[in-house]
């Protein structure tokens, strides 16, 4: 992977750094394996609009940035707060381009009313990061090698790393991704909402019974 130890690690190694992991499976990989079966080939990716993939993981790292920039949201090891950083994990590079060039800013602090600020003149820019992995690993009918099982496991291994993993239902990769490390999960279903993270169960005695 070649940005691993040159961006990946570092920020999530960084105690400033907020890292959340937007967890975005597009069924493209499902797509090229269906293509390559009937000896076609996939159209070019058209280019991905903020109404589609992104849209609602978006509108929940938003939310997670804010309610960090308004001191709502705590962490032991973050005493000065210096940059957000979206690690977005996807079997589509076109995804990770767009993210990269749409939701990239120099200061997302300017976003939050100067009453509700915690770090008040602080500039706190958003860094969009990814990892070069395509998906092939999930398509046994792709016949993936061992670099493309290393890169799914390198973005599976990952997404426990970052601090926030926001996930879909139709796929387990980002959820077992964030349960590795218990990191705290928000569901793309959820409207925006990052109030309350996915409730884990941490033992057999806590799953709720049906009277």
């Amino acid at each position: 992977e070649p940005t691993l130890f040159t961006d990946l690690l570092p920020a999530l190694r960084d105690e400033e750094t907020v890292v959340i992991t937007l967890y975005v499976r597009t069924n493209r990989a499902d797509g090229m394996a269906i293509s390559e079966m009937k000896n076609e080939t996939m159209a070019q990716e058209k280019k991905i609009t903020k109404d589609d993939f992104l849209k609602s993981h978006a509108s929940i790292a938003r939310c997670l940035e804010e309610e960090y920039l308004k001191g709502h949201r705590e962490q032991p090891e973050l005493s000065t707060l210096s940059r957000f950083v979206w690690m977005v994990i996807s079997d589509s590079q076109e995804t990770k381009r767009h993210a990269t060039e749409v939701y990239s800013s120099p200061n997302v602090n300017t976003e939050i009313p100067m009453e509700s600020k915690k770090w008040k003149e602080k500039v706190i820019p958003r860094q969009v990061l990814h990892t070069s992995a395509r998906g092939v690993h999930t398509r046994p009918e792709r016949h993936p090698k061992t670099p493309d099982f290393a890169e799914g496991f390198i973005d599976w291994f990952l997404i426990g790393e970052s601090d926030a993993v926001i996930v879909e239902r139709i796929s387990s990769f980002g959820p077992t991704g964030a349960m590795r490390t218990n990191r705290p999960m928000f569901r793309t279903t959820g409207h925006g909402n990052c109030s309350e993270p996915i409730p884990v169960l941490r033992d057999p005695s806590e799953r709720p019974h049906n009277n």
